[in-house]
This record gives structure tokens, sequence and C-alpha cells, in this order.
């Protein structure tokens, strides 16, 4: 669980597109994307929702050890669950946001700065 009860995302809106970056071997080792998304996020256990623009862009660069690396400027949504740092929390950045997640899947916020919502309370 994410919050305290069931949430869901849904794409209103979406109109993104994907570059995806190749090393010398052929291989994907990054992509970036850009473009419009809206999402409605809800709490499933009231039917109460918001939508939200979760438009980035953003660049993901894997790593050799299966980990891999987000910045994102603009707005992100990040379902962190209770493996990853900080835990069990819904959080929609505003600005400029460095992500790392592990080969496992554990993610962890690496840094911020702008404006952050937490979509838990919004939702409660």
């Amino acid at each position: 669980m994410v919050c305290l009860f069931a949430v869901t995302a849904e794409p209103v809106r979406e109109d993104l597109r994907v570059r995806y970056h190749y090393d010398s071997a052929g291989n994907v080792d990054g992509y970036q994307a850009t473009g419009q998304l809206i999402g409605r996020i809800t709490n499933t256990e009231t039917g109460a929702s918001v939508v939200r623009n979760l438009s980035g862009p953003g660049t993901v660069t894997f790593n050799p050890d299966g980990s891999y690396d987000a910045v994102v400027d603009g707005d992100f949504l990040i379902f962190l669950l209770a493996q990853d740092n900080p835990s069990s929390e819904l959080l929609l950045f505003a600005g400029r946001t460095v992500l790392h997640g592990t080969a496992s899947g554990a993610k962890t916020l690496v840094s911020y700065a702008g404006q952050v919502e937490n979509l838990c309370d919004t939702l409660a």
C-alpha cells in the first residue's frame, strides 16, 4: 500500500514522446520522455479524485548493475512503496526531481527542488 487506502492513477490525456538512447553494442541504456501527461488519481475507497499535470520532461539512465537514475524537470508522480525511501507515500513533485532505483526495484528519492504535494493527504 502506498497510502492508508487503495489508490489508482489513470491517464486523462497522454501525448508522450519517448526517445531511446543506445550504447555502442546497440542495447538501450536510457531514454528521454517529453510531452503532456494528465492523470486522475483516485481514492478507490471513497471515490475522491483529483486531476493533475504529470508532464516531465525526464531522462532515465540504466546502469550496468541493473539500477537506474531518473532526472525529471517538471511534474512527476512517484508511488513510493514500503521498501522505498521515503516509504509508503504518493508524492507529486513540481520542479527538479532526482530518483534512484535499484535492480531489485526499491526507489530512493535523491533530491528535489520545488514544490511537493502528498496525494495521500489530499485524497484522505
